[in-house]
């Protein structure tokens, strides 16, 4: 009897690492280079830049955030997104017409009835199809 139990709790801790497993791959964001037509960047101060995929250096830049997308991990904070205007936000155009919406994630804080949000550093959050996904990278929030 105490082999059977030994036995089905192994099955069972396997059973549910596979799923968790299964979860955390289904919430990471893939996308194909092939895939995108072209990533605007929007700045506070107004600038704007177009990185288009027919264009020789900005191809390598638009290859560049898509391994960055596809290699960075989930983070386990909270999707919070500032209603105020934020620093950059990225858009990412693809061939199909969805659009994809990089921004910077925040840690927000309620005291006192007043709300306060600061930017994390090296985190940003990753939305496409209304799927809004915390994402950490480095080299995306750069």
């Amino acid at each position: 009897m105490r082999k059977l139990v030994i036995l089905v709790t192994m099955i069972f801790e396997l059973f549910f690492s596979m799923q968790l497993l299964l979860v955390k791959a289904s919430v990471q964001p893939k996308l194909e280079k092939e895939a995108v037509s072209f990533i605007q960047v929007n700045r506070l101060n107004g600038e704007t830049r177009l990185f288009k995929e027919n264009d020789g250096y900005e191809e390598v830049i638009i290859n560049k955030v898509v391994n960055w997308i596809n290699t960075a991990s989930p983070s386990e904070g909270v999707i919070e997104l500032n209603k105020t205007p934020v620093v950059s936000i990225m858009k990412i155009k693809m061939k199909d017409g969805d659009v994809a919406v990089i921004e910077p994630a925040y840690n927000c804080v309620s005291k006192n009835q007043v709300k306060t949000c600061t930017i994390v550093d090296g985190e940003v959050i990753y939305t496409s199809n209304n799927k809004k996904i915390r994402l950490k990278s480095v080299e995306i929030y750069d």
